[in-house]
């Protein structure tokens, strides 16, 4: 996760690129260090290999044992990027759902929830969201939708046993936002005074027009699936790319190596690219 966001950061011509590659090196050369007990011909062919040129310690094993500093730790943060991080979760989820791939860009994201801790902390890192759901924009709420609801008739039979079929007829009778609103109560929800009805009785879809959704603890995120003229050049300027990267490779060619390139597709493709 920390490297794709540091291979971006640098990419992206962000400030401080140098400030990430530092934390980067740091980084490796503690974890090199904290090997070398463990597997130490590893860990000083590591050294020698990629640290040696910018010390004087002829061995690994002349350092001094790497120390944590408690001025570095941020907990607030830390908190809260494991807010962003379930976002992002539920952003690959929604991605999934609408069969739209990652290196694609979306218009943004809607993160909702009533939790004002993760609002709190997707606000502080909603460029961070944006950067790695790969999409243009994060923004927070809502947006129009409506729900249906399917009965597990499985899980109230084993509940309700010989009750079950006038279960399922009062619960055919409501509208799905009625036992939307019943479910979201005191549990179990006690329909009509005599049943309980479970949240696992009950499968809510929710439908957003032009958007996938996904949930995730605390919330749900919903991502802009409609891609327009400009997004979908963009996406194609990547894909291309990609594929020259991926001949290159496959033809061994030497990084920086000139080539020409062909392209050939459907008048749509050719004049996004």
């Amino acid at each position: 996760f920390y490297l794709k966001r540091l291979k971006q950061r640098i990419s992206s011509g962000a400030r401080h690129p140098d400030a990430g590659l530092s934390v980067l090196h740091d980084c490796l050369l503690t974890a090199v260090q904290l090997l070398h007990p463990y597997t130490p011909f590893v860990a000083e062919h590591l050294y020698l290999t990629v640290f040696k040129g910018e010390r004087k310690e002829e061995s690994i094993s002349f350092l001094p044992w790497p120390k944590a500093n408690p001025a570095w730790r941020d907990p607030l943060l830390e908190v809260q990027m494991t807010h962003a991080r379930a976002v992002l979760n539920a952003a690959a989820n929604a991605r999934g759902r609408a069969n739209l791939k990652l290196r694609w860009p979306a218009e943004h994201v809607c993160v909702a929830s009533e939790s004002t801790a993760t609002l709190t902390a997707c606000e502080r890192l909603s460029d961070l969201i944006a950067a790695m759901a790969n999409v243009r924009h994060t923004k927070f709420g809502a947006p129009p939708s409506n729900f249906d609801v399917s009965l597990d008739k499985t899980k109230i039979g084993a509940k309700h046993k010989g009750e079950s079929p006038q279960v399922l007829a009062a619960l055919q009778k409501l509208r799905p936002a009625e036992i939307i609103d019943g479910l979201r109560g005191s549990q179990p929800w006690m329909l009509e005074n005599k049943w309980a009805i479970e949240p696992a009785m009950v499968n809510v879809i929710e439908h957003a027009d032009g958007y996938a959704v996904a949930e995730f603890d605390g919330g749900k995120l919903y991502l802009k699936t409609v891609i327009d003229a400009e997004l979908y050049a963009e996406a194609m300027e990547r894909e291309i790319g990609r594929r020259i990267q991926s001949m290159r490779k496959e033809m061994e060619l030497l990084p920086g190596a000139p080539v020409e390139v062909w392209l050939a597709g459907d008048k749509e493709l050719l004049s996004a690219a």
